[in-house]
């Protein structure tokens, strides 16, 4: 996801800065729950 942020920043495609997007659009719950079930 990072990396075709980087790429579309680029070119203009995007205003954002990739690092913003990212962390916007990222939906980290799943690997959250998934850590928390392996600790357990």
């Amino acid at each position: 996801m990072r990396f075709f942020a980087l790429r579309m920043h680029k070119l203009g495609l995007i205003k954002k800065a990739p690092e913003t997007l990212v962390a916007e659009i990222a939906d980290w719950r799943f690997l959250n729950e998934l850590k928390r079930e392996l600790k357990a």
